[in-house]
């Protein structure tokens, strides 16, 4: 389907960039979770991952207005690749594209969200539940807090910027689940409900003694 086409790019973006990422959070965590003489901090390869991504963005937005555009939300999509492709451009003229390689852990929730878009047999709501939490939630904290501690300036404030997005999205994805297990603990009540009317029905209809 259209749909399902609209995300093999998100796809292959969030494959190459979760898997990129994780020499540079094993620096990361190898260096006591500090930016402070941070091997990685700008290397080709981080440049080149920074470059990947950015190229990525633009040519999902591209994509999306010329192929699709009646499936690209103006929060989740423009505002939000948009922001991302500033900041990583802002990065590069830093001097510190190691950073976004480490934040591109992020897209692991990416990689399980777009797989289960494209094949329902591979969609793992709570999976993704519980990485997203603890990458976009609880890793994006820490990333934010030792930004600041490790560089004392501004650095900290674009990851910060794109924090209420994320909460934004798991606060979604939880009343999701809410709702989707209502209607699954609704639909066995309302059948043991008519199997109740239907025995209820039978009684009564074996109780009446038909005159001879």
């Amino acid at each position: 389907t259209r749909k399902q086409k609209a995300w093999i790019l998100t796809l292959q973006n969030s494959i190459v960039t979760a898997l990129s990422s994780l020499p540079f959070l094993y620096q990361f965590i190898a260096n006591g979770f500090s930016f402070v003489d941070f091997p990685a901090l700008d290397t080709s390869f981080s440049k080149a991952l920074t470059a990947f991504f950015m190229t990525y963005l633009l040519a999902d937005l591209a994509f999306g207005a010329l192929c699709y555009p009646e499936l690209m939300d103006p929060l989740t999509g423009w505002f939000h690749h948009t922001l991302y492709t500033v900041l990583s451009f802002q990065i590069l003229r830093w001097g510190v594209p190691g950073l976004l390689g480490v934040y591109l852990i992020l897209e692991a929730p990416t990689l399980l969200l777009s797989m289960g878009q494209i094949n329902r047999a591979f969609r793992k709501d709570m999976l993704y539940g519980g990485i997203f939490f603890s990458t976009r939630i609880v890793f994006h904290l820490v990333l934010s807090y030792k930004l600041f501690t490790d560089f004392h300036n501004f650095l900290f404030l674009p990851t910060v910027s794109v924090f209420p997005i994320h909460v934004l999205w798991f606060k979604q994805w939880i009343v999701q689940q809410i709702k989707k297990r209502s209607t699954a603990s609704a639909a066995p009540k309302s059948k043991s409900q008519r199997t109740m009317e239907e025995n209820v029905v039978v009684a009564s209809a074996s109780s009446v003694h038909v005159p001879r």
